[in-house]
């Protein structure tokens, strides 16, 4: 558990440091208040609960660390598709470790099936993500029962 201190000075001029104890930060309550964000609220604002050394274990070789790619990624990613939802089915931590099933259900026009994946984030002690690794297997439509299965 952190605190929070304040200082300020009484009329006669000293010094006083007050503070009091803050609530730990719940990682999965973190991590779903950032999808909800992104992709209910599509706020690309949300990327800023991103630590400045986020890593996406999943992105591209070559993409940098820090939460600009991601913004991009993510704000291009709405933009081709509107009707993306995003659903976390299910979420543990253990420590500031979070597994969580989500599901990715894209919008009708896009002719895609949904995705379901296991989604690894680490979260520091100021709620920030700071790392995400994930696997993912894509569904044909809701109601198939064939599906292909790879890590991105």
């Amino acid at each position: 558990m952190g605190r929070t201190s304040a200082w300020f000075a009484d009329p006669d001029g000293n010094l006083i440091n007050t503070y009091r104890p803050t609530e730990p930060i719940d990682p999965v309550e973190a991590v779903r208040g950032y999808f909800r964000r992104l992709f209910d609220g599509r706020d690309p604002g949300a990327c800023d609960q991103l630590s400045p050394g986020y890593v996406d274990h999943d992105s591209p070789a070559g993409t940098a660390p820090g939460t600009a790619a991601t913004r991009a990624y993510v704000t291009a990613m709405v933009q081709e598709d509107p009707q993306l939802r995003v659903e976390i089915l299910a979420a543990v931590s253990q420590g500031t470790t979070v597994a969580a099933r989500i599901r990715w259900i894209p919008g009708p026009l896009t002719g895609r099936g949904q995705t379901d994946g296991l989604v690894l984030i680490e979260v520091d002690e100021q709620g920030r993500l700071r790392e995400r690794s994930s696997v993912y297997t894509t569904v044909e439509s809701p109601d198939s029962s064939r599906s292909t299965t790879g890590a991105s």
